[in-house]
């Protein structure tokens, strides 16, 4: 008796894990310049850390690359109170390139 009862909710547990995913309808490239467009109007946003009387601020900037897609870009904008110097840095953008 009590083997029935396994099997039944074995064969119930496997019966919800044989459902199909449905795949996401692909966007047409107007679609994902007309996304990348929507994002890359957004402000950039941005981060303010203080670690020992300095400022550490990370923006993060939306940049569109060659298959209208959108990355975001970091840089980094460190500001010394010691020195009175500010000192920013930014990641380099790879350059996809795809024939089409």
């Amino acid at each position: 008796m009590p083997y029935r009862f396994i099997l039944l909710v074995s064969a119930l547990v496997l019966a919800g894990c044989s459902d199909t995913v449905a795949e996401k309808p692909r966007k047409t490239r107007q679609e994902r310049a007309a996304d990348a467009q929507a994002q890359l109007s957004k402000t950039p946003d941005s981060r303010t850390y203080r670690i020992e009387g300095n400022e550490l601020r990370v923006v993060e900037v939306p940049v569109k690359d060659s298959t209208d897609f959108v990355d975001i870009q970091r840089c980094f904008i460190w500001r010394d109170q010691e020195f009175k110097t500010s000192t920013m840095s930014c990641g380099q953008q790879p350059d996809i390139l795809l024939s089409n």
